[in-house]
């Protein structure tokens, strides 16, 4: 999947490259590699719960989550954070922790 993402890109950079000054070149290569760390560094869950991506509607990713897991808790994944929703009967003992091992805001 890089190696064909990279040969599509590769002939843009080098045009741009031939036309225009190498800083320019430099800053579209930047921004390239920027889009990409985040691209493979962003799509890998870190919470351990089941993942919802929300593409176009919040609401229409929760209310398809809370119809999977209507008991559960899940995650809705936005971009740059990701949220936790926990199940009614989790919230007790989330308050009950210390504020070293759980933080709420």
């Amino acid at each position: 999947m890089f190696s064909q993402l990279l040969q599509a890109v590769l002939p843009y950079v080098q045009a741009v490259i031939e036309q225009r000054p190498p800083y320019i070149a430099i800053g579209v290569a930047t921004s390239f590699v920027f889009v990409l760390y985040r691209f493979v560094f962003s799509t890998s869950p870190k919470l351990p719960l089941p993942y919802y991506y929300v593409k176009d509607s919040v609401i229409a990713t929760l209310e398809e989550a809370h119809r999977d897991h209507p008991d559960g808790s899940f995650a809705l994944s936005l971009p740059g954070q990701d949220l936790a929703v926990l199940a009614a009967r989790e919230i007790d003992t989330i308050k009950s922790l210390p504020e070293t091992d759980v933080s709420i805001k």
